[in-house]
């Protein structure tokens, strides 16, 4: 079978360590660049997150939060500057490293039109696999692959006019043929129905928990079905950490800093909202600017998981912890 020649199954881990990214930024018309220097911008700063063997972890937030710039820079495409460190399986992440091991998924790949569902994965499989499996073991992988993503029925349908949930997951396919350690996929549920959305993040969760692999994927704000399918969350403001840790823990930690989350919204959901600068007035720009700041500083103050070790104390919550407007 496929697994016999990739090897047996590991306890897998991905370990980001005081991640960091800048890089230049150029304004102005062409001309003008020839005489303006360009400003250089911190994308990135100080980001800690782990993921494990079997685990999604969700990296979310608002728009220019910095979530495509953090899988960028995890799979060394971004054109900057690059500081911290990023291990996998205690080894270095490198670029040349992450092509051999891994896969990113950009959702906006496009893909010939003309071709089918199983030719475009069959030519994936070969281009990458030829010579490791023999053509009847890539024809066993191909079945896999069209279970695994739920696209048995569309195997003779052309790319051109499959639905864009279905051309999703065909793209994840893609992105899973080689059978990667670490996936990382750039928002593959943006603009998707809700049913849609739920059905590619569930094959999703079950290829990452059945092949105790990897996976890192990008959304804005996570409905309740996709929070319960996410191990761990990580919550972006302009580059730095809102949250990063357990999702099911995020409840604790908002109920630490002083707010409640309302009964009919996920808790992800709301602290992007606590995060979420309102520019309506200026008076709302400058208070959210700063509430924002603070939940920051809150979570660069005590990281989470230090925090959650630590044996809870009923009457005594530290005062700096204590964020609500209402506290």
């Amino acid at each position: 079978m496929f697994r016999e020649h990739l090897g047996t199954f590991e306890n897998h881990q991905l370990e980001c360590r005081g991640l960091s990214f800048v890089s230049t930024v150029h304004s102005g018309s062409c001309f003008s660049r020839l005489y303006k220097p360009p400003v250089v911008a911190q994308f990135l700063r100080d980001i800690t997150l782990d993921v494990g063997a079997g685990e999604i972890h969700g990296i979310c937030g608002n728009h220019g939060s910095g979530k495509s710039v953090l899988l960028n820079a995890l799979a060394s495409r971004g054109r900057g500057g690059t500081g911290g460190t990023v291990l996998l399986d205690k080894q270095l992440l490198t670029a040349a490293r992450f092509r051999k091991s891994c896969s990113f998924v950009d959702a906006t790949t496009r893909l010939l039109p003309f071709l089918t569902v199983r030719q475009t994965l069959y030519y994936q499989l070969k281009l990458t696999l030829s010579g490791r499996l023999t053509s009847s073991q890539i024809e066993d992988r191909l079945l896999t692959l069209l279970q695994d993503w739920e696209l048995l029925g569309y195997g003779h349908e052309q790319i051109g006019a499959l639905s864009e949930s279905a051309r999703r997951r065909v793209l994840m396919a893609l992105g899973t043929a080689k059978d990667p350690v670490l996936l990382i996929a750039d928002d593959p549920i943006r603009d998707l129905e809700p049913l849609s959305a739920y059905q590619l993040m569930l094959c999703l969760q079950t290829f990452i928990k059945r092949h105790r692999r990897l996976a890192i994927v990008s959304m804005r704000t996570p409905r309740s079905d996709i929070s319960q399918l996410l191990d761990k969350i990580t919550i972006l403001f302009f580059g730095e950490m809102v949250y990063s840790g357990p999702t099911n823990k995020l409840p604790l930690y908002l109920h630490h800093l002083g707010f409640v989350c309302p009964p009919n919204e996920n808790p992800a959901a709301y602290l992007v909202t606590l995060s979420t600068i309102n520019k309506e007035n200026a008076v709302l720009y400058a208070e959210t600017q700063e509430q924002a700041g603070r939940l920051v500083e809150a979570f660069r103050s005590i990281p989470y998981e230090d925090y959650y070790q630590q044996k809870r104390q009923k009457d005594c919550t530290p005062e700096f912890l204590c964020l609500s407007p209402t506290s």
